[in-house]
C-alpha cells in the first residue's frame, strides 16, 4: 500500500474516479492529498495576472467543495505551465509515492482513456502512477483479484512485489501473466521453421518460473503483450506492471505497452516507476532537481 498519495482533481467526474481509487490504495493512516493545477490554459492578452487569480480563486473553491466532501484530507493548489508538470513538481516536493488520477470524461464507462492532462502526468511520473477507469467511482469493486504483467525482469519484479503489498492489504488474489512475445522467439529461434518449437520452449520455461513463485496463480502464453495483458485486464480489479524504457531512474516511462494500455484495459491501471527505492513504503528522498511549483498553497 502507499503512504504518501496524491490526487489529481479538476471538478469532473474523472476526479471522483480518481480519489475512489486512492481510497483502495491508500495504506491506513496515509497522507492523501487532492491537487487542482490551474494555469495551463493560456490567457487572453492583456489580461496579466487577473486571469491566473480567477483561475486560483475558481481552483480554492473546487477544493473548498471536495474538503466538505471529504472531511479531513489534504487539499493543494498548484499554478503550473502544464497539469503534468504540476503534479510531478509537486510529486516530488512532498516525496509521494502515489499519483492517482482519473481517465478523461470522454471516455468510455469502465475503461481506462486518458487525455492529454492525463497522459502528461503520467509519463515521467517521480513516482508509482494509478489510473482510474471511466466512471469508477459509482460502486467501485473492492480489490479482490489482482493481475501482474511479469517477466522475470527488475521492472516486473517491482510491479509484483507492489501486487503483493496491496493484496496483504485487501486479501486479493493475484494472478501473474507472463506473455512471450514473438520478439523474444526471433532472438531464441532466428531461423522461421524453428519458431513453432522455440515458443512452446519459451513458454515451457516461463511456466515453470511462474509455477515455483509462491502465492499466485501464474500463466504463460504465446502472444501480443499488449493484447494479453488487456484481456488479463478484463478479469481483473487492478493491473500492475513495471515501467519500461532507457530514461532517468524513478521515472514512469513512455513505452508501448504502458501506452496501450492507458487505453484500452478496463480495470484500474497502476505502473511502478524504475527505482527499486520508490516503491511504496521505502525511505527515499525526493529528487533534488525537481523545483518547488510557482505557486502551491496547502491545507
Amino acid at each position: 500500500m502507499f503512504d504518501n498519495v496524491l490526487v489529481g482533481v479538476d471538478g469532473r467526474s474523472g476526479g471522483d474516479d480518481a480519489i475512489a481509487l486512492a481510497r483502495q490504495l491508500a495504506a491506513p493512516g496515509a497522507r492523501v492529498t487532492l491537487a487542482n493545477i490551474y494555469g495551463s490554459v493560456g490567457w487572453p492578452p492583456g489580461s496579466g495576472g487577473m486571469f491566473l487569480d480567477d483561475q486560483r480563486t475558481e481552483a480554492e473553491a473546487l477544493l473548498a467543495r471536495e474538503r466538505e466532501r471529504w472531511p479531513g484530507i489534504g487539499t493543494v493548489e498548484v499554478c503550473a505551465s502544464t497539469v503534468g508538470r504540476g503534479l510531478h513538481e509537486l510529486a516530488a516536493h512532498r516525496d509521494a509515492d502515489l499519483i492517482v488520477v482519473g481517465s478523461t470524461h470522454r471516455g468510455i464507462p469502465g475503461k481506462v482513456f486518458i487525455g492529454d492532462d492525463t497522459r502528461a502526468a503520467f509519463y515521467g511520473a517521480p513516482c508509482a502512477i494509478a489510473i482510474a477507469p471511466h466512471g469508477y467511482a459509482v460502486g467501485a469493486p473492492p480489490l479482490a483479484r489482482i493481475g501482474v504483467g511479469y517477466d522475470d525482469t527488475p521492472e516486473s519484479q517491482r510491479a509484483l512485489a507492489a501486487a503483493r503489498q496491496v493484496a496483504e492489504s485487501t486479501g486479493a488474489q493475484i494472478t501473474v501473466m507472463w506473455v512471450i512475445g514473438p520478439e523474444e522467439v526471433r532472438i531464441q529461434a532466428p531461423i522461421p521453421a524453428d519458431w513453432p518449437s522455440a515458443t512452446t520452449a519459451l513458454v515451457d520455461q516461463a511456466q515453470r518460473a511462474l509455477d515455483a513463485i509462491d502465492g499466485v496463480e501464474g500463466a504463460a502464453i504465446a502472444g501480443g503483450p499488449r493484447e494479453e495483458l488487456t484481456k488479463l485486464a478484463d478479469n481483473v480489479d487492478l493491473l500492475v506492471v513495471g515501467s519500461r524504457g532507457y530514461g532517468p531512474l524513478g521515472c514512469v516511462l513512455h513505452g508501448s505497452v504502458s501506452s496501450y494500455l492507458e487505453r484500452h484495459v478496463a480495470s484500474s491501471l497502476l505502473i511502478l516507476p524504475r527505482d527499486p527505492a520508490q516503491l511504496p513504503g521505502a525511505d527515499s528522498p525526493a529528487d533534488p532537481r525537481a523545483a518547488e511549483p510557482a505557486t502551491s498553497v496547502g491545507r
